[in-house]
């Protein structure tokens, strides 16, 4: 994989999208494309414009909701197709639910379907009111039922034929928090997965220092005092992301009230629950609590090859301000209106 993004269907695009849907199954596996096999003045002058009606509400079909197809790009090559339909009716509640999707056959099982639902569920947020995403998954395609697992999604109910699942919405079940001895045993595990990943412990502050979990908790509360001293890392605020459901620790987010501005913000997502918007919703819920403190912006930095990172900046509001060059690290620098 390349850069692998979705873009909604659009005319300037139009002779690719064409050679994808006409090469996509008509139906395969509980995916319908009822298009297939069209002409490509068909496609052109009525099926593409009825894609983006739809996806405006405009010419919709009795008992049809508005709905939007996103084609999924690995570089300049479509590789699959994403829908979601923007509400429920009875039917799709018992039924299709809000997403569907297909991959083309030659890119299946290179990770593309779980990315792509990965992209989509993030989208679906910012259009659908309900608090669940509904998805269904014929019970002879379990590579899809692993792929709607891995994207957050529980088997709500089945039938012969069909498991029903759904996808809570994130932010309802989560919480910011300061940091507490009860979430000690949590820690642990969360900085032995990290350890174990090779990976940075962003905007966890000292924990990568601290095998002892109440010291590090310790360490947290005396950086929280406005004359907290150099030695111990200097005034901080310190967050951690819970589920409430479970008391799980989910990720970490840190403000640095005296660090340079580039590095004043600073989060992680565990490594087993990314994915899932966890770290746009801590930026967002940080920035809200800033804006409490009386400030008005913030910058933060990532590194490019940081794909997963950008894009929360930038669904955040950030733009780009400069690129600089930090210890031999190339970053890129986003400002962030509060």
């Amino acid at each position: 994989m390349k850069k692998v993004y979705l873009k909604e269907a659009n005319m300037e695009d139009v002779q690719k999208e064409y050679e994808f849907i006409t090469q996509l199954p008509e139906s395969e596996n509980g995916f319908t494309n009822k298009d297939y096999g069209c002409s490509y003045e068909e496609f052109e002058k009525k099926i593409l414009p009825g894609y983006i009606d739809k996806s405006n509400g405009i010419n919709l079909s009795p008992g049809h909701v508005p709905g939007t197809e996103y084609f999924l790009w690995d570089g300049d090559t479509i590789v699959g197709l994403f829908r979601i339909r923007h509400h429920l009716c009875e039917a799709l509640a018992n039924g299709a639910g809000h997403i569907g999707y297909g991959i083309k056959k030659e890119y299946r099982g290179k990770g593309y379907a779980n990315e792509g639902l990965r992209l989509t569920i993030e989208k679906a947020w910012e259009i659908i009111p309900e608090d669940e995403i509904y998805m269904s998954v014929h019970k002879d395609n379990p590579a899809s039922l692993k792929t709607q697992l891995k994207n957050g999604a529980y088997i709500h109910h089945e039938d012969d034929k069909e498991f029903f699942t759904r996808v809570k919405r994130p932010e309802a079940d989560l919480e910011l928090v300061e940091a507490d001895d009860k979430y000690a045993d949590d820690i642990s595990a969360y900085r032995q997965e990290f350890i174990d990943c090779e990976d940075h412990m962003d905007g966890c502050g000292s924990l990568r220092k601290f095998e002892n979990p109440l010291e590090y908790i310790e360490n947290c509360r005396q950086r929280a005092a406005e004359d907290a001293p150099a030695e111990i890392g200097g005034h901080a605020q310190q967050f951690f992301c819970i589920r409430k459901s479970d008391e799980h620790l989910i990720g970490m987010i840190q403000y640095r009230y005296e660090a340079d501005p580039k590095f004043q913000i600073g989060y992680s997502v565990r490594p087993c629950d990314r994915g899932h918007g966890y770290a746009k919703w801590m930026l967002k819920e940080l920035l809200l609590w800033l804006k409490q403190q009386g400030m008005e912006e913030a910058t933060i930095a990532c590194e490019p090859s940081n794909i997963a990172s950008e894009h929360v900046i930038l669904s955040c509001g950030g733009k780009l301000v400069e690129t600089c060059n930090y210890k031999g690290i190339e970053l890129r620098v986003y400002s962030l209106e509060i």
